[in-house]
């Protein structure tokens, strides 16, 4: 939204939209344009370092990394696959009371780690990921 923002700041500095003989000040127009150039920037930087995160089971290693990317930065969680006890398809309401679904890992210890930290609302898309990671993983399914 801000890329497409910036981007009709920059079409509107470029050529005259008023359909009138007043013409706004070069300045005007040269301001519009640099604001336009910012905002398109910003939410194509936005879109670029969007949230991403990414499961990899290593077998040989018998690890599991789960890599998170966000706006500032990227973290790496690493687990030994005998350190994890279960795979879970989490269910939980929105703002907006719609349902919504997250995989959880389940550690040995009792802790629970998320595999994303986006609430889709897939859940038959979250299932596949959760039995694809109990094969991976060698669980039993739940």
């Amino acid at each position: 939204m801000l890329a497409g923002l910036g981007a009709f700041c920059v079409l509107a500095a470029a050529i005259d939209l008023s359909g009138d003989e007043r013409i706004p000040p070069p300045r005007f127009r040269v301001g519009l344009a640099l604001v336009g150039c910012v905002a398109a920037a910003a939410g194509a930087w936005l879109c670029w370092r969007a949230p991403l995160s990414t499961l990899a089971v290593d077998g040989a290693r018998k690890t599991l990394t789960i890599t998170r990317r966000g706006l500032f930065g990227k973290v790496t969680e690493q687990f030994p696959t005998a350190a994890i006890a279960d795979v879970r398809v989490k269910k939980e309401r929105s703002d907006r009371g719609a349902s919504v679904y997250r995989v959880e890992l389940v550690l040995v210890s009792g802790s629970v780690v998320p595999v994303s930290l986006i609430h889709p609302k897939d859940r038959d898309g979250c299932m596949r990921a959760a039995e694809r990671l109990w094969v991976a993983l060698g669980l039993p399914r739940a």
